[in-house]
């Protein structure tokens, strides 16, 4: 029971789990709140064990650095990034990195100011990426797995279209290519990638010919064998899938797939890569989906069950 949780990372070893509250008012001070648990071996079994602030209002994603001794956070209203370092028992320590964006695009109810949506570490944790949906700029960092500081590394920044939100982002399992979901313009950016930086592939809408309505995407994942990108709509209600192009990264549009439900805000993927759990955080549901391995495609299974404002799915390995 914590406020407005939106985000949540496991721990190295799966020993602790991490969670977010989105708010702006922890202990009075105009922040957020991170929330550590420890994981027993009982699903019912977390227990809260850390509560600290957040360095900033409204985070909105976590993550771990490729090592697991660093935490990596974004803070969506301030417009900050923040590294704590994860101490020997899982608890966090003080910040070593707290790095403020700047700068604003053309949407002025989204885009008035930065707003960092992700934060991810590249797969050989030289570099840490964060799209910012309200600069329409992919950050680039350069990131010492020593000390947890950040170096900005303006060069390898990515500017993206005016007005089209860069969301969430995802690599490749080899670290060949990277996809961020366009969260304003319903669409997904595909790169290859070469010593941090990153060349576009190409752009694709995920939403499908001749739909008209209101939409925006939310959630990018990858299969772990690299083959299909998964991308969620919010308002079409939906998951596009994709095939990934071997050789170039390019995607090509498989199908969009119902998610029985309303709002499709996260979807999460079984480690194994068989099955997708959606949160339809509108409708107040969970719905699962078989994965075909070979075509990507995707079928519901069961039922939607009842789940009060779902916002993240994040799969624990079987132990």
């Amino acid at each position: 029971a914590i406020d407005n949780t939106s985000h949540l990372c496991l721990g190295s070893q799966e020993k602790n789990l991490y969670a977010i509250s989105e708010i702006t008012n922890y202990q009075n001070q105009r922040d957020g709140c991170l929330t550590t648990f420890g994981v027993e071996m009982d699903p019912a079994g977390l227990q809260q064990v850390q509560r600290t602030s957040s360095a900033g209002p409204g985070p909105a994603y976590v993550s771990l650095d490729r090592t697991g001794r660093f935490l990596l956070l974004a803070n969506y209203v301030t417009g900050n990034v923040v590294v704590y370092p994860i101490l020997s028992d899982g608890l966090l320590g003080a910040p070593t990195a707290n790095v403020m964006h700047v700068g604003k695009s053309v949407d002025p109810q989204r885009q008035e100011g930065p707003h960092p949506h992700a934060i991810v570490a590249s797969p050989d944790n030289r570099f840490v990426l964060v799209p910012d949906l309200g600069i329409d700029r992919i950050v680039a960092y350069r990131f010492d797995a020593q000390t947890g500081q950040l170096e900005k590394a303006a060069d390898l920044d990515v500017k993206l279209p005016p007005g089209s939100g860069p969301r969430h982002f995802v690599f490749s399992p080899d670290g060949k290519y990277a996809y961020c979901s366009l969260e304003l313009t319903s669409e997904v950016v595909a790169f290859r990638c070469r010593n941090g930086r990153l060349v576009s592939s190409g752009i694709q809408s995920t939403l499908p010919d001749g739909f008209r309505g209101a939409s925006t995407n939310a959630e990018v994942r990858m299969s772990p064998d690299g083959k299909h990108i998964y991308v969620s709509n919010r308002g079409h209600d939906s998951i596009a899938v994709f095939a990934a192009g071997e050789g170039d990264g390019k995607l090509k549009l498989v199908e969009t797939v119902g998610t029985a439900g309303k709002t499709p805000r996260n979807f999460g993927m079984s480690p194994d890569g068989k099955w997708i759990v959606v949160a339809n955080q509108d409708s107040h549901s969970l719905v699962a989906f078989r994965r075909n391995s070979d075509t990507g495609k995707l079928q519901m299974v069961g039922a939607p069950m009842e789940c009060p404002s779902p916002a993240l799915i994040c799969f624990a390995a079987s132990k």
